[in-house]
């Protein structure tokens, strides 16, 4: 038995997990409610941390002893300064009066490895590398190939709005609840295509969807069109951006091992269309059924990764947090 503990605060949900091995024995996740402000507000947010990470951090040791645990697997960025603070106080905390070594770990790294988590996904067969990874959350919308569990390669990156940032304004200007991409999915199941689909020139494998976001603002407020025919017809054009950008990724690489990562891959046109296309491209195509939000299993099962790999713990003293924290070829 080796039990590791995840902490996650890097935005707005509080979560503590603690996994066997890669076995999950306690997942807890809140979430503040943003929707009466359309968005976040990071003191908010601050105040939220702090008021239940140590509460559910008991309840995520329901019969689990605190001695038990053997590894602490803080996220310390990217993500909101605060936030992150919150996080790494309980981490160094737990850390000195348990006695025990501590790794951080970059959130973007986690969501890319959440697969190899046991019971992550439906998929049975096996994911090996090397893969594509197309990681699409609130913050960032990035093109990356796995070489192995310590290496990898950015293919393509956004060079203006996150995926995540495009649904949520979208949503917003359709009068949606925050977050608006859950709605943008559900309307567009019974809408009708109302414009040609088009993909923006963007060199490389990178993406831009600042274009799209300004022509379908115009067609919001022009109030021509019903929501549920925008909807559709804006998930269409997603689609075929991302698909064109993972069909060239797969064909330069030679590989035909692929999955989606990050909240914004919680979408079921496009799990429904991906599956489509890999079937027609003779693709492997993964994606998650669990863990699929912000969360702290990640958290904890790139700890647990870390120490099988036999890599050096932090020093307590020099984990900060990092919010502009990005990626590098080196995942752990």
């Amino acid at each position: 038995m080796f039990i590791c503990c995840g902490i996650e605060t890097s935005f707005d949900d509080t979560c503590i997990a603690l996994l066997n091995k890669n076995k999950v024995l306690s997942n807890i996740v809140i979430n503040y409610n943003f929707q009466i402000y359309k968005g976040i507000v990071p003191n908010i947010i601050y105040l939220f941390h702090i008021k239940y990470i140590f509460k559910i951090f008991r309840i995520s040791l329901v019969n689990i002893n605190i001695n038990n645990i053997d590894l602490i697997s803080i996220t310390y960025g990217p993500g909101l300064l605060k936030s992150l603070f919150i996080g790494i106080i309980l981490a160094k905390f737990l850390s000195l009066i348990l006695k025990i070594p501590i790794y951080k770990v970059n959130h973007l790294h986690a969501h890319i490895l959440t697969f190899f988590v046991k019971g992550s996904n439906i998929i049975k067969n096996k994911l090996i590398f090397p893969f594509i990874i197309l990681l699409i959350s609130g913050g960032h919308t990035l093109l990356l190939i796995m070489y192995d569990f310590l290496k990898l390669k950015i293919l393509g990156k956004t060079l203006d709005n996150s995926l995540g940032e495009i649904y949520d304004k979208i949503g917003n200007l359709l009068n949606f609840k925050y977050p608006g991409g859950y709605l943008i999915d559900k309307f567009s199941i019974k809408g009708k295509n109302i414009m040609n689909i088009f993909i923006p020139k963007v060199k490389k494998l990178n993406f831009s969807f600042s274009g799209i976001f300004t022509k379908f603002k115009n067609f919001i407020l022009n109030k021509k069109y019903l929501i549920k025919d925008i909807c559709i017809t804006f998930q269409k054009i997603i689609f075929k951006i991302l698909l064109n950008k993972v069909f060239k990724a797969l064909k330069i690489n030679n590989i035909k091992n692929f999955g989606i990562v990050g909240g914004v891959s919680n979408n079921k046109y496009f799990i429904q269309q991906f599956k489509i296309y890999s079937k027609i491209y003779n693709w492997n195509f993964f994606y998650l059924s669990k863990f699929i939000k912000d969360n702290a299993v990640m958290i904890a099962n790139i700890g647990y990764i870390k120490y099988k790999k036999n890599l050096n713990f932090d020093l307590i003293y020099i984990i900060k947090p990092n919010p502009k924290l990005f990626i590098n070829n080196k995942v752990l």
